[in-house]
């Protein structure tokens, strides 16, 4: 038996947190289920190796596909249905690399697995486009797919991307769709298909500590993470911070932990962006030239990143998987608010006050809430809902040894 995971191989280690701990998980119901029969498959929808010829970056991957996301935006008004849509879907590098690599994959799947992450989507990226794909190819063949504890973005009837997605999630051969935020957009906009388990879980990164083997393990001297994020994403998701505003709250916030007598490190998930603009503030920024009492980290795996969070005292997120990796391993964080996705995982695990929207970023009042945030207690039972949702769609669906469904 062959279970395709599909996962987002990306630059963002947040992602690869939740690829790595969805496959705990999985193996963790395959062994309760007595299934060491199975082997996992990992199917890449990101857009890593997408390149052009193999000298051209990722930065002309993205230029490339960001023009022909703006061209298709400027003619889909005029063009009927999708087919122009899949066109300039299918002349992408992403595309061209999935077709190639990762899709020969999905030919002999007995089941498709999604991993999670933000997958329910539209306005951008690419990923409502793998999932038409996939699920297209799973219902002509007949193989049933499940997509665990998905992100939901968004919702607009008006647009054909969204309709797309739409049609792509209710085919017959989508047996479950369980998410990790919002539900009712995903049940009352999304899911027609009544056969369709829809159900709200946990991101599996609930289970960070068991697939790395990581626990709490405070730095010498005691230090205080502050997760570093590109400026522009504020103003792409309506929040409408500067780059040099963002610059000038980094800037006064280490000033005052410095002085407060607290060592800062500054760290990245891994986006080259936001990794960018850690420099841009050790540049722009005097007080932090030199200085012994700040330093920066730039991890490179997923396991390097959780321990890196693992070190902090506590921390300031910005990436939505900083935010749930220190507060599942227990450290007290906030986070600076620029999509939904966050202020929803708050309410989740009761932690509203820790989520800064737009008018708290102030200085004082960020600090302020930083050192007197409170760490999370694990709700074991909220945390194994994700268990409790693969155990229930890999014993119906996966099927029995000679390949039957039940």
């Amino acid at each position: 038996m062959k279970i395709a995971f599909c996962y987002l191989g990306v630059t963002n280690l947040g992602d690869i947190v939740i690829a790595d701990t969805a496959r705990y998980v999985t193996g963790l119901v395959l062994r309760e289920l007595g299934r060491d029969d199975v082997e996992i498959v990992p199917v890449d929808i990101g857009l890593e190796g997408a390149t052009l010829g193999g000298r051209l970056g990722r930065g002309f991957v993205k230029s490339m596909v960001g023009l022909a996301r703006g061209v298709v935006r400027g003619m889909k008004r005029c063009i009927p249905g999708t087919w122009f849509l899949r066109w300039q879907w299918h002349q992408l590098p992403a595309y061209r690399r999935y077709a190639s690599q990762e899709r020969p994959k999905l030919m002999d799947a007995d089941l498709i697995l999604f991993a999670g992450g933000g997958l329910v989507k539209f306005h951008r990226q690419n990923f409502h486009f793998f999932i038409d794909d996939i699920t297209s190819l799973a219902e002509e063949k007949g193989i049933p797919v499940l997509f665990n504890a998905v992100g939901v973005e968004g919702y607009d009837a008006r647009d054909k991307e969204c309709r797309l997605l739409k049609r792509a999630l209710n085919r017959s051969c989508v047996k479950a769709i369980t998410t990790r935020d919002d539900l009712a957009m995903l049940r009352d906009s999304y899911v027609e298909n009544s056969a369709i388990d829809v159900r709200a879980v946990c991101d599996p990164a609930f289970w960070t500590a068991e697939t790395y083997g990581v626990r709490r393990c405070a730095k010498t001297p005691r230090t205080i993470g502050l997760n570093v994020i590109r400026p522009e994403i504020f103003a792409e998701y309506g929040r409408g911070v500067s780059r040099s505003g963002l610059t000038r709250l980094y800037a006064e916030v280490i000033g005052s932990l410095v002085s407060g007598g607290w060592h800062v490190e500054l760290f990245s998930n891994g986006v080259a962006a936001d990794s960018d603009f850690i420099g841009h503030l050790f540049s722009s920024c005097p007080q932090l030239k030199g200085n012994p009492h700040v330093s920066a980290a730039f991890p490179a795996t997923a396991e390097a990143f959780v321990r890196t969070i693992a070190g902090y005292e506590r921390f300031m997120a910005v990436r939505l998987h900083s935010s749930i990796v220190g507060t599942v391993l227990g450290i007290p964080n906030i986070s600076l608010v620029w999509n939904r996705k966050q202020p929803f995982f708050g309410r989740q695990v009761g932690m509203t006050e820790n989520y800064v929207d737009r008018d708290g970023f102030d200085s004082a009042n960020v600090v302020d809430r930083l050192l007197t945030a409170k760490p999370y207690e694990m709700d074991a039972g909220y945390k194994g809902t994700v268990l409790a949702s693969l155990r229930d769609g890999l014993s119906r669906w996966l099927p029995e040894r000679g390949g039957v469904h039940r």
